[in-house]
């Protein structure tokens, strides 16, 4: 039983960590740019935004860029070669009303 709490006690920890360095971006994406195989930078200008992304997130950030959707992304700040902030996302939602 204390196993099971000590490792519930860890896993919180990890996950409250985890949401403390994440941002969270709602909105229109207004550019896209290739910047390496298989990563799409997806940019925000009223924010200086730059997101990355790759694999199912970018499919589904690229549709709603094309349909001029609302998305809602959790990202992860990381080291910028663009002007701004930037983040590699982890999770991405499209408003369906918007779509």
């Amino acid at each position: 039983m204390q196993r099971i709490v000590g490792s519930f006690v860890f896993a919180a920890a990890l996950l409250i960590a985890q949401s403390a360095s994440a941002g969270i971006y709602t909105g229109k994406i207004a550019l896209i740019q290739t910047v390496s195989s298989g990563t799409i930078r997806f940019w925000i200008p009223g924010s200086s935004l730059s997101l990355l992304a790759s694999g199912d997130a970018r499919d589904i950030m690229l549709q709603a860029f094309y349909r001029k959707a609302t998305v809602s992304a959790n990202y992860t700040p990381t080291a910028c070669a663009y002007t701004g902030t930037c983040g590699t996302v982890n999770l991405v939602t499209v408003d369906a009303s918007t779509f």
